[in-house]
């Protein structure tokens, strides 16, 4: 009778040893199942933290050349108005030296012109 009760004994022992290791088998799956998501999910973050990052810049780089070039068109603005301005008192000198010689001139046609405008009242 011994070796019923043995064999029973080796049979439930070989059970419950094979059962620990079904259980350590899927403990160890399920944690490199875990550790293999949390892989995923860091590598998602990444990405999308990049993508983000990226897109950051790209916006951050348009910004800059629309200041650039807003930048650009002021200067431009200022040019031109510094040319006019030069124009503007540059025919001002002009004007006025032409003006100044004019009323020279008119003064001695004035002297000449009222003389003449008497005389022709007179007639």
């Amino acid at each position: 009778m011994k070796k019923p009760t043995l064999h029973a004994l080796k049979n439930s022992l070989s059970l419950l040893l094979c059962l620990m290791i079904i259980l350590q088998l899927s403990a160890c799956g399920n944690k490199k199942q875990s550790s293999s998501g949390n892989k995923n999910q860091k590598a998602q973050s990444t990405q999308q933290q990049n993508s983000v990052d990226s897109a950051l810049k790209e916006q951050m780089n348009m910004y800059k050349q629309i200041k650039q070039h807003e930048y650009e068109e002021a200067e431009k603005l200022r040019k031109a108005d510094k040319e006019q301005l030069k124009k503007l008192q540059q025919s001002s000198q002009k004007s006025s030296s032409s003006q100044e010689e004019g009323e020279s001139d008119g003064k001695s046609e004035g002297k000449a012109g009222g003389s003449s405008g008497g005389q022709q009242g007179s007639k």
